[in-house]
């Protein structure tokens, strides 16, 4: 393992045990204050429709969003639903359904997601199986800050009858653009590459889907964010492993990010964000959690099973 993400390791592990205490001795526990304290929690879907995949986002103005998905009362397929907490986060109102046609309910890396544009405008997205073994649509639809949601489209643009559409990442740019990146399995199942597509009028219509890079794992989510005031545009993936001298995958597990300075138009060649040589024949189903602050430095914390079980577990690193 690098060094460097060793040392930020033990950094944050040494912060953490500060904050909680942990540096203490055992007898001065009577003394110790929390450092941090959360209200009575409220029930967020119903729960005899089995929710799942909740997601979560505040606006600028500070209010506060939640999504997720739930199976439909009549048995057939499920819904993905918006609602806005209340200041004092003791209610859910404004109930919205983000679809109109039945979804398959599926929750994890493959929770429905969304975004927020002027005006808490929202771009929601999931997807669609029209048939799980042949082809998966990636959907949007598109409200107001307090309408209906609009009638959903399709994303990806391609026509196959084999074609898979998923593991995705929505958001919006400084600009008001906003950004969908996703692995898309139209030219090869097994090694999918990275499209992007962009819409230019906050989430009603968007763009020719176009690829941004190529052998990407097929079942990790990729992350889109902004930097410099969303001049710069990075999206992470994780590798599906360099070709070998005997034309097989080595299935190397690695995590990247490429960037782009022209809004999406171009992306530069892929940076390995650690080495981690990590090999996985499956799918890992864990995909890497991506932050920006206020000064562009671009964080990363990610799982990895390392080169041997002693290097397997959860690292950060920075650029």
């Amino acid at each position: 393992m690098n060094k460097v993400i060793q040392a930020s390791i033990l950094a944050l592990v040494f912060i953490s045990l500060s904050l909680s205490g942990c540096s203490r001795s055992r007898g001065d526990d009577s003394s110790l204050q929390p450092v941090l304290s959360f209200q009575e929690p409220i029930v967020v879907g119903n729960p005899e429709h089995n929710p799942a995949g909740p997601y979560l986002l505040t606006s600028k103005s500070n209010k506060v969003f939640v999504s997720w998905v739930e199976e439909n009362p009549d048995g057939i397929g499920g819904s993905v639903f918006l609602a806005h907490v209340t200041h004092d986060g003791q209610r859910v109102s404004d109930l919205r359904t983000m679809n109109h046609e039945p979804i398959r309910p599926r929750g994890g890396e493959h929770k429905s997601k969304f975004t927020l544009a002027q005006d808490d405008n929202v771009t929601a997205l999931w997807v669609a199986h029209t048939d799980v073994y042949k082809r998966r649509n990636l959907m949007s639809a598109y409200t107001d800050g307090s309408g209906p949601f609009s009638l959903e489209q399709t994303i990806n643009d391609d026509e196959r009858e084999v074609s898979r559409a998923n593991f995705y990442a929505i958001g919006t740019a400084p600009d008001g653009k906003i950004y969908v990146s996703w692995l898309d399995g139209r030219n090869d199942l097994e090694a999918k590459e990275v499209f992007m597509t962009v819409s230019e009028d906050g989430g009603r219509s968007f763009g020719e889907n176009y690829a941004i890079s190529a052998l990407a794992c097929p079942c990790c989510q990729p992350t889109i964010k902004f930097l410099e005031g969303g001049k710069t545009i990075v999206v992470s993936y994780r590798d599906n492993g360099t070709p070998s001298a005997d034309g097989k995958t080595d299935n190397v597990r690695d995590h990247l990010m490429i960037r782009s300075t022209d809004g999406g138009q171009t992306f530069s060649d892929p940076v390995v964000i650690s080495q981690d040589g990590w090999t996985f024949a499956s799918c890992p189903h864990a995909g890497i959690s991506i932050g920006v602050d206020s000064q562009n430095r671009i964080h990363a914390v990610w799982w990895t099973g390392g080169r041997t079980a002693d290097e397997a577990g959860i690292y950060y690193t920075y650029s």
